[in-house]
């Protein structure tokens, strides 16, 4: 099966070395073949070319058999053909032909197929917008069992797109794509049980799979894992557990987990304090566009705590926060310390800081650590 196969599933794989290239035509017998209209020779070649493998990655001629083979009505082929459109790998990129060769191979059962297809109904991309169309796509890989049909669809039903809202159901469809090891699923049945969706809370419950998924690697699992160790929810209260369960979050990006460890940091709590960490871990979250994270950084630089007191520093972060706030109380925070900070700017600092303030926009969270 060609590469789509490992994208649908959002499998993670250890590339191996690459393989040396001595050859640069495929061997005459499959060539022959393939040129006589057989469609599993087609898909073959189509393969070696895209990956590479025993010729010259020609993701052109890669395209050329993959058709082939498609318009004979090749699964396989019609699906790895909407990869490459997908992606503008040998063809122009195109979403709609894309989701036409996805539902070719998703009406011969193909689950990749269903899986891309259906994503694509989700976003509108190639197709009109419709949950309702994702979900039986969804539902037809979940009726085979695969957990990741099992998940999409459990989101679907919790938010209620495409069907009737029904927590109970996606419950269970997230247990039961848990069970078999998903950690997104995993984690997002922990997040059900803690708010009590579908059931009683029960955050016992939710810290060991929350667990499971954090363990696996997930950075909002090792976030919420955190969350639970810091108020001491489902698990025995420990800061320095928080802290460490923050700190693999943050290092993957995970935003909330940034301004989390930022602010214990900052505290002294669970960690030995450390100004300059604090600023750290805000200043990332902060770049990324979360308001409190801004806010925070914004105090600090105000009151001097990682250094010199920098007022210009402070009033540029209050006041995007102050800007990008969704929670009223935050804002009003917000505006009172810019208020605050105001005459301690000459017009001409004022002036520039403004003009950053206007031009400002998030950046992509990074990790990396301390």
């Amino acid at each position: 099966m060609g590469r789509a196969a490992s994208l649908a599933l959002t499998l993670s794989l250890i590339a191996g070395p690459a393989l040396a290239q001595s050859a640069v035509s495929p061997p005459s017998d499959l060539l022959s073949r393939a040129e006589g209209g057989d469609p599993l020779a087609q898909h073959q070649l189509a393969e070696m070319y895209e990956n590479g493998r025993g010729v010259r990655a020609d993701p052109a001629k890669a395209a050329y058999w993959y058709r082939l083979a498609a318009e004979q009505g090749y699964g396989p082929a019609q699906l790895d053909l909407g990869v490459l459109y997908e992606n503008g790998e040998g063809v122009p990129r195109s979403d709609a032909e894309a989701a036409r060769w996805y539902a070719e191979a998703a009406e011969q059962g193909d689950i990749y197929a269903q899986l891309s297809l259906g994503v694509m109904y989700r976003e509108g991309r190639g197709v009109p917008h419709d949950d309702a169309r994702a979900a039986e796509l969804f539902q037809k890989i979940a009726d085979q069992g695969y957990a990741i049909g099992l998940v999409n669809l459990a989101f679907l039903y919790r938010d209620g797109e495409g069907v009737a809202q029904d927590y109970g159901k996606a419950l269970a469809l997230f247990e039961r794509a848990a069970k078999a090891g998903h950690p997104v699923a995993q984690n997002n049945l922990g997040l059900m049980l803690a708010a009590g969706m579908g059931t009683e809370p029960d955050l016992k419950r939710a810290a060991e799979w929350h667990r499971k998924a954090a363990g696996a690697g997930l950075a909002n699992a090792q976030y919420q894992l955190g969350r639970l160790y810091e108020r001491g929810e489902g698990v025995e209260q420990s800061e320095p557990e928080a802290a460490a369960w923050y700190r693999k979050a943050a290092q993957q990006g995970e935003i909330p987990a940034q301004l989390r460890l930022g602010l214990l940091y900052r505290d002294g709590r669970g960690v030995s304090q450390d100004p300059g960490r604090a600023v750290y871990w805000l200043r990332k979250a902060a770049r990324a566009g979360d308001a409190e994270a801004q806010l925070r950084l914004g105090e600090l630089y105000a009151g001097g705590m990682a250094g010199a007191a920098d007022p210009s520093e402070a009033y540029l972060w209050t006041s995007l926060a102050e800007r990008r706030a969704e929670d009223e109380g935050l804002r009003q925070e917000a505006e009172a310390l810019r208020k605050e900070l105001t005459p301690r700017l000459s017009p001409e600092q004022l002036s520039s800081v403004d003009q950053s303030v206007e031009g400002w926009r998030p950046i992509a969270a990074g990790g990396i650590a301390p």
